[in-house]
């Protein structure tokens, strides 16, 4: 329902039917709503599987991304979204000390794609040495630039991603219970 209305709103304030102030109110509104939506989930055990996202650098769109932690909070992960407008260096930071099974990143804009596929691969590699997942998905992402991208998943909706999680959710389970009748 929010990402539905967001990208009504969008579209008409790229057609110059709403002004500005009339979208930036609406996005606040949706952050607050957002911010109670996510106090009101209950709060993930010690145990749960962690996932971190963010968006990089040039992208200021910060509801993609809290809607992606308040949806895998849902789903019982231990989601954090680290904001807006990060360097890629600095998630790779995150992803090396977080260690999180799952990564996702919100990509609504890019400024330079050549610079954008070096950035995101050198995140990608870290990730993968982690043995992170990586969920990339966002308005930017044409079919063209995830040709050119290695990643777990590409999730158009939010429902992809709660899919993909739960997918891996019980994998994971799976792995665990195998352990379990083993010893």
């Amino acid at each position: 329902v929010i990402a539905n209305a967001f990208h009504d709103i969008g579209d008409r304030w790229e057609r110059g039917d709403v002004s500005i102030y009339r979208e930036r109110s609406a996005c606040e509104m949706g952050f607050k709503l957002l911010h109670e939506l996510r106090m009101a989930v209950r709060t993930p055990s010690s145990d749960a599987p962690v996932a971190i996202g963010a968006s990089l650098e040039c992208d200021p769109y910060s509801l993609p991304t809290t809607m992606s932690e308040v949806a895998m909070r849902e789903l019982g992960w231990r989601a954090t979204s680290l904001g807006t407008r990060l360097p890629a260096a600095t998630i790779a930071e995150a992803v090396r000390d977080n260690r999180p099974s799952l990564l996702w990143i919100s990509i609504s804009c890019i400024e330079s794609i050549p610079d954008f596929l070096i950035e995101y691969a050198r995140l990608h590699g870290v990730a993968k040495e982690t043995g992170s997942a990586v969920v990339v998905g966002g308005r930017a992402l044409t079919p063209e630039i995830r040709q050119q991208m290695a990643y777990s998943a590409y999730c158009d909706t939010l429902r992809r991603l709660v899919t993909f999680a739960a997918s891996l959710t019980s994998i994971e389970a799976e792995q665990n219970s195998g352990k379990n009748s083993h010893e």
